[in-house]
């Protein structure tokens, strides 16, 4: 037997919003509620895709066409945003630059990313990590080879998380509404536990932070020859 008032309902998923906000994005399947990674445009999501267009045109913008992706691994999240990379990257009639490398979603699958390009003796000219710990991998193992970000190559992560906004770091990223989302998320959860079903689609749009890991690409004469990287 049910024995919560409404208002008991509201502060109960209001609390466990609120708590889940910070580590998860809200997305609605069916009729029940399920906290996640958002692999999609959800009810108040944040699309996996979308902002996978907007990263490849400031970089083309830039001047770059040698964009690689580096992936997030298995999983739907990961799936959308290689779909992303390549729909964009053929758009700006750069098909023939489409690469994926597999990685993950922690600094180490950066490094060891960073390792593999290092090994081959040459560099894309820009490189779209799946996430800001990735991003960081990458961008600690350049520096550590001698290879200067941005002049050498520039760097875009995603998750405008605090360590993107350190001043040694200073990296160039995606962001997104983390209390928007959960602000969503909560009126969302309310109104379903009240009856009442939502008549529309709530997809909030990504922003690009443009900081220090991201510049014009420069004139090579010959491909990058850097230290290797332990």
């Amino acid at each position: 037997m049910d024995t919560l008032t409404p208002e008991q309902k509201r502060e109960g998923l209001a609390l466990l919003a609120i708590r889940l906000a910070s580590a998860a994005c809200f997305i609605y399947h069916g009729s029940a509620i399920s906290f996640g990674a958002l692999g999609g445009p959800g009810p108040h999501g944040f699309s996996q895709y979308t902002h996978l267009p907007l990263v490849v045109a400031y970089l083309v913008g830039l001047g770059h066409q040698e964009i690689i992706h580096i992936d997030g691994g298995p999983g739907p999240v990961s799936a959308a945003r290689r779909r992303g990379y390549r729909t964009a990257m053929r758009r700006h009639g750069l098909g023939e630059w489409v690469r994926i490398i597999p990685g993950g979603q922690t600094e180490e699958a950066g490094a060891t990313a960073a390792r593999l390009l290092l090994a081959e003796g040459s560099l894309p000219t820009a490189i779209i990590a799946y996430n800001d710990d990735s991003a960081l991998g990458l961008f600690d193992s350049f520096i550590r080879a001698s290879v200067a970000v941005p002049d050498d190559v520039s760097i875009v992560g995603y998750d405008d998380s605090w360590l993107s906004r350190l001043s040694n770091i200073n990296l160039t990223t995606v962001g997104q509404d983390a209390q928007q989302m959960a602000d969503l998320a909560i009126d969302r959860a309310i109104a379903r536990v009240e009856g009442h079903v939502a008549d529309r689609e709530i997809v909030l749009p990504p922003y690009l932070v443009v900081r220090g890991t991201t510049a014009a690409p420069a004139e090579r004469a010959a491909p990058l020859r850097r230290a290797a990287v332990g």
